[in-house]
């Protein structure tokens, strides 16, 4: 009976057979294959993703990177993660929630690199949430919109991220203040984080968890973490990730790949937004004057003194470009004069032209801020002007509160005022020059 039982186990028959319940089929292999191909051709940053996804033939080996998913997942050889990464239910929600983590026992263990792909969840109660549903900002979200109730509790769509240090990464969303963010999931975060705050409670990491669920000696290093959180979002798609539609990190992407982004962000930043009784704006637009606002807030200087956050940086950027550094022939120099030469030897360099001529890279450079500065779009004062109008306006316009102040010291000083034919100053529109509105404040000739 014991050889006959050996044999038995031993029978490639049998071995197939079990096999054959773990491994994926390859009818499976073409169905995930073509949801990443899929993915691929509607995603912002497809040449990132690709670049990141890719084997060292530049091919995309589905096989490769399932296997990959199977061995760094809590259970290799149970499929469990794909499931429910590819699997969605119809009462079940688009994105991984806690019930998935513990039912299907997603986490995993953590390698002793501490890299890993993460999953983010939002727990609430539905007091909470119906707060939240309420308030008249809040409630437009997407994100509320899509949020999946499951008894007393409601789920939010959370994330998929990567990182090097899975310890650090966890504490640093318990510790973020979210008040500056202006993404979905962030600014959700900082709602319940005022929320707990003020509640005293501290339910902030039961509302919010972080959960490991890919780690292993396959993800030594930062790009291959990258590709395996690359592959999650993929197979889980857009509904299922709010980091869906960012890719990897810029200093590990090719040329080309760093282009397509700065493409992106660049149509990105060109669409209008309507600013609340104002005329519309673009993106670029908007954020420079958020920029400008929180840069001009006054904050503790290094002496105690009350500068502007802009003040602070220029004293903070001076010290560190002063400081003096070894350079490439072995001097002593400081980081500015490094960073001088670095930028010469990089606009000296000869690189192939539009028309397929040999120019330099300042040449390019040059041209190409001279067509962009010819442009004429709509300013943040609403009056269309070229680049070039823009910063004329910007180097002349004198109607500031300095300007005014000036200008009334003179007219004291001097007793203007009380010759005949005197008119008080006011702010007038320069109309010698050809660039509309600009705006000065001074005596009337």
């Amino acid at each position: 009976m014991g050889s006959k039982r050996k044999r038995d186990e031993a029978s490639p028959v049998r071995k197939r057979a079990t096999q054959s319940t773990n491994i994926t089929t390859s009818v499976k292999l073409t169905e995930l294959k073509a949801i990443i191909e899929n993915g691929l051709k509607n995603h912002p940053m497809k040449m990132a993703a690709r670049q990141y996804l890719s084997n060292t033939k530049g091919e995309i080996d589905i096989d490769q990177l399932v296997k990959l998913l199977d061995e760094s997942s809590a259970q290799p050889k149970s499929e469990k993660l794909l499931k429910a990464l590819t699997e969605r239910g119809e009462n079940m929600p688009d994105f991984l929630t806690v019930r998935d983590i513990n039912d299907s026992c997603l986490e995993c263990t953590l390698d002793s690199n501490k890299h890993a792909v993460y999953v983010l969840t939002i727990t609430l109660p539905k007091t909470i949430y119906n707060n939240m549903k309420n308030h008249p900002k809040f409630r437009k979200w997407k994100i509320m919109k899509k949020a999946h109730v499951d008894g007393e509790f409601v789920y939010l769509k959370g994330k998929i991220g990567e990182t090097t240090n899975f310890y650090n990464r966890s504490k640093s969303y318990y510790k973020k203040n979210y008040s500056n963010e202006k993404n979905p999931l962030s600014r959700v975060l900082a709602y319940l984080k005022t929320q707990d705050e003020t509640s005293g409670e501290r339910q902030f990491r039961e509302w919010v968890r972080i959960w490991p669920i890919l780690s292993g000696k396959n993800m030594n290093t930062e790009e291959e973490t990258i590709k395996m959180e690359t592959f999650c979002s993929f197979l889980i798609g857009p509904k299922g990730n709010s980091g869906y539609y960012y890719v990897g990190r810029v200093h590990n992407l090719t040329t080309e790949a760093k282009r397509e982004n700065g493409e992106r962000l660049i149509k990105y930043g060109k669409k209008l937004v309507k600013r609340p009784g104002e005329a519309m704006i673009t993106r670029h637009q908007l954020n420079a004057i958020r920029l400008n606002k929180l840069m001009l807030e006054m904050v503790e200087g290094p002496d105690g003194t009350m500068i502007t956050r802009n003040q602070l940086n220029a004293i903070r950027l001076n010290e560190l470009m002063s400081e003096m550094i070894e350079g490439p022939d072995g001097t002593m120099i400081t980081r500015n004069q490094l960073n001088g030469k670095s930028l010469s030897k990089l606009m000296s360099e000869m690189i192939e032209g539009p028309g397929g001529e040999m120019v330099k890279r300042r040449t390019i450079a040059v041209k190409n801020m001279v067509e962009q500065r010819r442009q004429s779009i709509c300013r943040s004062d609403g009056v269309v002007r070229t680049g070039f109008q823009q910063g004329m306006v910007t180097r002349n316009s004198n109607d500031s509160e300095e300007a005014k102040n000036t200008i009334d010291a003179f007219v004291k000083r001097t007793n203007i005022y009380q010759k005949p034919g005197y008119e008080e100053p006011r702010v007038i529109l320069a109309c010698a020059s050809k660039i509309p509105n600009l705006c000065c404040y001074g005596l009337s000739c």
